[in-house]
């Protein structure tokens, strides 16, 4: 029986990206902006507490040489029944990241989705732990990674 012809994936778009990869050079990580709020009260009163976390980073800027880019987290502590969270933290975070020329927007695109969090989430783990220790509540400790 003869063999079926498997299809080759080019490695140049892997191998390209690894080098980029390679290349990324990070000069600031600056937080930029920040909500939050807590209800001190309902969240003693409250029982177990759920705590949810979501991120996103958005490319906003990429030349030859470098990109900017924008990440965001956002957590909510509160019990299970409640519609409000009893605490909330949203904090947005700008990176100027220099790279190899010329900069591919699609490299750019897919480390925003993917690899940056690398280098952020230590970022968003300190912001959150000292920040709700100066809440007046007990410190939040972000899981080491996020499991999307």
């Amino acid at each position: 029986m003869p063999r079926k012809k498997q299809k080759r994936t080019p490695i140049t778009a892997d191998s390209d990206y690894t080098q980029f990869l390679k290349s990324i050079d990070p000069i600031t990580i600056a937080l930029a902006g920040s909500r939050l709020s807590v209800d001190r009260d309902r969240y003693f009163d409250e029982g177990p507490k759920r705590l949810s976390v979501a991120w996103s980073c958005v490319p906003v800027t990429v030349k030859k040489d470098y990109f900017e880019a924008e990440a965001k987290v956002i957590v909510k502590l509160g019990s299970e029944g409640e519609a409000k969270p009893s605490v909330q933290i949203e904090a947005t975070f700008q990176m100027h990241i220099h790279a190899g020329r010329p900069i591919v927007r699609a490299f750019v695109d897919r480390f925003a989705d993917s690899e940056v969090r690398i280098l952020i989430w230590p970022y968003f783990r300190e912001y959150v732990s000292n920040v709700t220790g100066r809440m007046y509540i007990p410190p939040v400790i972000l899981p080491m990674a996020t499991r999307d």
